[in-house]
């Protein structure tokens, strides 16, 4: 129960923070990026393992397997991150309407003629 634990808290807190970053703008989207915020986000989840905060997988072949099942979700989440980011027509609307100025682009807005 542990391994599982803490490999779906290095995972949690990865999109914690691909979230955050994306709404304060500090990352673009790459996947090379969104591998370096797993890997900040497996480093912090050690981290906090090994000073007790976190179960700890009890041994090292726990800590592998922990490792290997937040690496196979990461996986799962940047395949559909990535397909949703390009094809989804919803992401594009709520982008829009996020956007200052709302849903309408201020080059499409006319005056009278």
């Amino acid at each position: 129960m542990n391994v599982f634990l803490l490999g779906m808290a290095v995972v949690t807190l990865t999109v914690a923070l691909h979230v955050l970053t994306w709404r304060l703008r500090l990352v673009r989207r790459t996947i090379g990026r969104l591998v370096a915020l797993y890997g900040v986000a497996l480093l912090a989840c050690g981290t906090l393992s090994a000073c007790g905060v976190l179960p700890a997988p009890g041994s090292a072949p726990g800590a592998v397997r922990a490792v290997l099942m937040s690496v196979a979700v990461y996986l799962v989440y940047l395949s559909f991150y990535t397909a949703v980011e390009k094809d989804s027509a919803s992401s594009v609307i709520l982008l829009a309407a996020a956007r200052p100025g709302g849903c309408v682009p201020r080059d499409a807005v006319r005056g009278p003629a």
